[in-house]
């Protein structure tokens, strides 16, 4: 008797899909590759670096989380308009383990419909932001919704920190979900943030869509 094989395709959950959309309107331009900058951080003191699991748990459990801001210095301003949902990404690597915390990303430019009275009142900001290994397996998430000024950086903290191995590509992705116009500029690729190195856009270049709204990574080690 002969026998027949049939091919059933594995179930895929929701968390693994990611939400294609169409290209939003946005005014770019090529700009030379800015040279390696420097990065700041909030003076605090950093406790002695341990190795992963353990790292993470001692910051969830005690809130140990001293912010190093990893600023990718922008070269040009332009202005991005957003008419639904503005999809932007970064794949990066560091030299050295270290503990994500969260982005850092601009807040809206006031347009000319807001009126001079909005500005002083800010919009209602409503954004989803994730963080996927080099397999597009998510690895953290969070969503944020809250009123905000015009024409600030607004720090994105994820739901726990997450353990950066080093030498290895990681891609941070965020969906700005109100209409309205986003400050967006070319920005550096390589960037020291006290002794870690980090270089952006790993990889091929699809991977790193409107990268220039990424302007911070938020760590410590």
């Amino acid at each position: 008797m002969p026998t027949f094989t049939v091919d059933t395709p594995s179930p895929v959950t929701v968390d693994q899909c990611e939400v294609s959309r169409l290209p939003q309107p946005c005014v770019t331009t090529t700009y030379p590759r800015p040279t390696r900058q420097e990065g700041v951080r909030l003076p605090s003191s950093i406790h002695n670096p341990v190795s992963g699991v353990g790292v993470l748990e001692h910051m969830e459990r005690h809130g140990d989380q001293h912010k190093i801001y990893c600023q990718r210095a922008i070269v040009q301003h332009t202005d991005c308009l957003n008419t639904s949902g503005l999809d932007c990404s970064v794949t990066f690597m560091v030299d050295k383990n270290i503990c994500l915390l969260g982005v850092q990303v601009p807040t809206q430019a006031p347009s000319l419909e807001n009126g001079v009275t909005a500005i002083g009142t800010g919009y209602s900001e409503l954004l989803y932001a994730h963080l996927l290994d080099a397999d597009g397996a998510r690895l953290t998430y969070t969503h944020y919704t809250n009123r905000v000024p015009y024409r600030h950086l607004l720090d994105i903290m994820f739901n726990r920190p997450v353990y950066i191995q080093r030498n290895k590509v990681y891609k941070v992705g965020i969906v700005f979900n109100k209409v309205g116009w986003y400050p967006m500029g070319s920005c550096a690729q390589q960037v020291a943030a006290e002794s870690v190195f980090f270089n952006f856009g790993i990889g091929h270049s699809s991977d790193s869509v409107r990268d220039g709204l990424i302007r911070s990574i938020i760590f410590t080690y």
